[in-house]
Protein backbone atom coordinates (compact mmCIF):
# COMPACT_ATOMS: atom_id res chain seq x y z
CA UNK A 1 0.00 0.00 0.00
CA UNK A 2 3.00 2.62 0.81
CA UNK A 3 4.22 1.90 -2.50
CA UNK A 4 0.99 2.80 -4.40
CA UNK A 5 1.52 6.15 -2.25
CA UNK A 6 4.95 6.67 -3.40
CA UNK A 7 4.15 6.26 -6.85
CA UNK A 8 1.03 8.50 -7.02
CA UNK A 9 3.35 11.29 -5.33
CA UNK A 10 5.85 10.91 -7.93
CA UNK A 11 3.55 11.07 -10.43
CA UNK A 12 2.21 14.58 -9.96
CA UNK A 13 5.96 15.62 -10.16
CA UNK A 14 6.96 13.90 -13.34
CA UNK A 15 3.66 15.02 -15.59
CA UNK A 16 5.04 18.66 -15.79
CA UNK A 17 7.65 16.98 -17.09
CA UNK A 18 6.58 14.69 -19.78
CA UNK A 19 5.03 17.53 -21.22
CA UNK A 20 7.94 19.63 -22.18
CA UNK A 21 10.01 16.16 -23.04
CA UNK A 22 7.63 15.30 -25.50
CA UNK A 23 7.84 19.36 -27.03
CA UNK A 24 11.25 19.09 -27.04
CA UNK A 25 11.38 15.20 -28.58
CA UNK A 26 8.86 16.67 -31.54
CA UNK A 27 10.27 19.62 -32.41
CA UNK A 28 14.04 17.92 -33.14
CA UNK A 29 12.38 15.22 -35.00
CA UNK A 30 11.01 17.86 -36.80
CA UNK A 31 14.15 20.26 -37.13
CA UNK A 32 15.82 17.30 -37.76
CA UNK A 33 14.36 16.12 -40.75
CA UNK A 34 13.99 19.45 -42.09
CA UNK A 35 17.75 20.32 -41.69
CA UNK A 36 18.66 16.82 -43.72
CA UNK A 37 15.99 16.94 -46.12
CA UNK A 38 17.96 20.73 -46.92
CA UNK A 39 21.36 18.88 -47.03
CA UNK A 40 20.21 15.96 -49.14
CA UNK A 41 18.51 18.74 -51.95
CA UNK A 42 21.35 20.78 -52.11
CA UNK A 43 23.67 17.92 -52.22
CA UNK A 44 21.75 16.83 -55.38
CA UNK A 45 21.33 20.39 -56.48
CA UNK A 46 23.06 21.01 -60.11
CA UNK A 47 24.70 24.28 -58.05
CA UNK A 48 27.99 23.57 -57.48
CA UNK A 49 28.06 25.97 -54.31
CA UNK A 50 25.54 24.12 -53.11
CA UNK A 51 26.64 20.90 -53.26
CA UNK A 52 30.03 21.58 -51.91
CA UNK A 53 28.77 23.50 -49.08
CA UNK A 54 26.68 20.55 -48.11
CA UNK A 55 29.02 18.28 -48.50
CA UNK A 56 31.41 20.28 -46.64
CA UNK A 57 28.94 20.46 -43.48
CA UNK A 58 27.96 16.58 -43.64
CA UNK A 59 31.75 15.79 -43.75
CA UNK A 60 32.46 18.08 -40.98
CA UNK A 61 29.60 16.91 -38.82
CA UNK A 62 30.62 13.06 -39.46
CA UNK A 63 34.32 13.80 -38.86
CA UNK A 64 33.76 15.76 -34.97
CA UNK A 65 34.31 13.85 -31.77
CA UNK A 66 31.40 11.51 -30.02
CA UNK A 67 30.59 13.28 -27.19
CA UNK A 68 31.27 10.63 -24.23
Amino acid sequence: MENIKLIINFLGQLLPAINITLIVSVSSIILGSLLGLLLAAARLSESVVLRVLASVYVSVIRARRRLS
